[in-house]
């Protein structure tokens, strides 16, 4: 039985690894999310103005430099727009998220954060 559709969200997926940027926009655009993915924290800036992303899915462990330094680079708009903020990680917590997809992780704990992030976005951002 395949899950519930997450309403439509724009999600940046920031991992190094390409074969994992693939696997994440399959299943994001069969949710029917709007996706973008970046190789480097750099590329991840350039496209969060562009893009506007409403989550920011953030692989903390693949990116050059560690989680809360990542995050406390991103641009001013990040935080005046209000995406919501993803660590991709296999360790317990970590620092500047807003949530943590810990790995490894099922499908459908992605289908039940996309829609959380969904629901509050709608009602709390727009």
């Amino acid at each position: 039985m395949s899950s519930p559709r997450t309403p439509r969200l724009r999600v940046l997926v920031v991992d190094a690894n390409p074969n994992v940027r693939n696997l994440f926009h399959a299943r994001l655009t069969e949710q029917g999310c709007d996706y973008r993915g970046a190789a480097t924290r750099d590329e991840a800036v350039r496209l969060y103005d562009s893009f506007r992303p409403d989550v920011v899915l953030f692989d903390v462990e693949a990116v050059e430099v560690g989680s809360y330094e990542a995050v406390r680079r991103l641009p001013e708009s990040v935080f005046s727009q209000r995406a919501w903020l993803v660590a991709l990680t296999g360790r317990s917590r970590e620092v500047g998220f807003d949530l943590l997809l810990a790995k490894p992780f099922e499908g459908t704990a992605l289908d039940t954060l996309l829609r959380a992030c969904a629901a509050a976005t709608l009602t709390e951002f727009d």
